[in-house]
């Protein structure tokens, strides 16, 4: 597919493919000496533009009982946070705070952790600023490496974290990204082996306090006495 690019808005020229795919490392080295001295982002340190669809499947525990689906793993909270939009590209770091603390979790909990990655600088913020270990990150590639459909990728890198975490045997999981404008967003995943089904209406105050398992409303605030945990089929 012929893609028109941009350079200073004028028509610079056409890709008949993603911009990373054929780069080499000499190529970023070479291009790098050449780079105008106000040129900090290259395009090899972000996330090329790419095509995508994605899709994923969330269902109830009722409708996993009903409709005799098999589910690879459970919703176990969720969240969004927002940050100064000057700031653009940290906003996993509150969002992941904030679904953590939801769950009952803490950062070594994790077995697997997708971090989409925007930008280089960006993914290492995150990565430093959250404590995580660099090796349980985006284990087979992230925005850079594939690309970033936007709009696609967060049912991507959920698919990819699920059957990660399946490929693994790791228990939880974390997939997050940032979100222009200074947003962030996060999701807890446990591995559907893992999972035991929780009546919501038999549940003491202080298993409430523990986070787990969610609500399908576990971005906006309390827990409702009736929800239902989600499952996930990709």
């Amino acid at each position: 597919m012929l893609v028109d690019w941009l350079k200073a808005d004028r028509l610079y020229g056409k890709t008949p493919f993603e911009e990373h795919s054929r780069e080499t490392a000499e190529a970023v080295l070479n291009l790098a000496e050449q780079l105008a001295a106000d040129c900090f982002l290259p395009h090899y340190k972000q996330a090329g533009i790419n095509d995508a669809a994605s899709a994923v499947v969330l269902a109830t525990s009722e409708a996993v009982r009903r409709y005799g689906l098999q589910p690879l793993a459970r919703l176990i909270s969720y969240g969004f946070a927002g940050v100064d939009p000057a700031h653009m590209g940290i906003g996993p770091v509150p969002a992941t705070r904030i679904v953590l603390e939801r769950a009952g979790l803490h950062v070594g909990d994790l077995d697997v952790i997708e971090s989409n990655k925007a930008f280089a600088s960006q993914a290492c913020a995150v990565i430093r600023s959250l404590g995580f270990d660099p090796d349980w990150v985006n284990p087979n590639g992230s925005g850079i490496s594939l690309g970033h459909p936007a709009g696609a990728t967060g049912a991507i890198i959920t698919t990819k974290l699920v059957h990660e975490l399946h490929r693994s045997g790791g228990r939880y999981g974390l997939a997050t990204m940032c979100i222009g404008g200074g947003q962030g967003i996060a999701a807890i995943f446990e591995r559907y082996e893992f999972s035991i089904e929780i009546d919501f209406r038999e549940r003491t105050n202080d298993d409430k306090t523990q986070g787990r398992p969610c609500s399908g409303r576990a971005g906006f605030g309390e827990q409702e006495e009736h929800a239902q945990p989600l499952y996930l089929r990709s």
